[in-house]
């Protein structure tokens, strides 16, 4: 038996429709089980895809904000880190965590990379755009000790405590 040239196309067809690509939401799903096993690399992998594919789709701002705390917590790669949780802030200024995504970028500089002009940068914007966050006092205090050791800070006695031992 022999199939007719519509025929074929409808079977290729059918058969290319089975065969397409996941949708936004399994992937998100993939990556997100990946991330959780600690398959860093395979996480990645799909978040990328997520991206690729779907530039525009509902899962862009949490991508982009799930890469930058997979490259930040787990893979250490501070300035990708930092690319992306710029591209989530700017991209998402009145997404629930742009304030966070801004406050890291600044505590990376800071912290991590020992790049305190940026991290001086980045905290002004954070208290420019979002003054009455409940990181705001966290991002001053940051701001006012840049390039100071944070383990110092913590056992350094406050005045008002040296008072009440007198």
């Amino acid at each position: 038996m022999r199939l007719s040239p519509s025929s074929f196309l409808a079977f290729v067809a059918l058969l290319l429709m089975n065969c397409s690509a996941p949708s936004a939401d399994e992937l998100l799903e993939k990556a997100q089980a990946a991330h959780k096993s600690g398959n860093y690399k395979e996480a990645l992998e799909y978040y990328e895809t997520i991206l690729d594919k779907y530039p525009s789709g509902k899962y862009k701002s949490s991508t982009l904000f799930l890469l930058g705390s997979l490259y930040n917590n787990e893979l250490k790669d501070y300035r990708a880190a930092i690319r992306y949780y710029r591209d989530f802030a700017e991209s998402y200024p009145e997404a629930e965590d742009a304030p966070l995504a801004l406050f890291l970028i600044g505590f990376i500089y800071n912290n991590e990379l020992q790049e305190f002009d940026s991290a001086r940068t980045a905290y002004v914007s954070f208290l420019s755009r979002y003054p009455e966050h409940e990181m705001a006092v966290s991002a001053q205090f940051e701001l006012e000790h840049l390039g100071e050791d944070a383990e110092k800070m913590l056992h350094t006695e406050k005045p008002e405590e040296e008072e009440l031992g007198h």
